[in-house]
């Protein structure tokens, strides 16, 4: 039997993607569902938002993300851009340069980061997406 933190009997959790509050201003909200195991599942909602310019993302573990609702718009280091509409989910692999161009006024995203593998070292160069 799994125990929580106050030693009670840990029992299922129950929510909706959709009840966390998108920000008031123009930016992002992150909430993390459950983490463990070296994974961690995040929901975020995103109001009119863009990364700045020159930010990338460049995660050193492989990364799931949905698009729930709303549409957004990611820019790779390669200059690909792939526009997400609901529905749609991409796979990020390790060390992938990308960031956010773009949201709508209400996106809803689920994002899966899987535990980091154990690799050998690798060139600091960004991997290709």
């Amino acid at each position: 039997m799994s125990r929580g933190d106050s030693g009670e009997a840990a029992g299922p959790r129950f929510g909706r993607i959709g009840d966390q509050p998108l920000p008031e201003a123009a930016g992002e909200r992150f909430e993390t569902l459950l983490a463990g195991g070296g994974a961690r599942v995040v929901a975020i909602a995103s109001r009119d938002h863009a990364d700045p310019p020159g930010r990338w993302y460049e995660q050193h573990e492989a990364e799931f993300v949905l698009v729930v609702s709303g549409e957004a718009r990611l820019r790779f280091a390669d200059g690909a851009v792939k526009d997400l509409t609901a529905g749609d989910w991409v796979v990020l692999p390790p060390r992938c340069r990308h960031r956010v161009e773009r949201t709508g006024a209400a996106t809803r995203w689920l994002a899966v980061h899987l535990p980091v593998s154990p690799e050998p070292e690798r060139a600091a160069d960004p991997a290709p997406c």
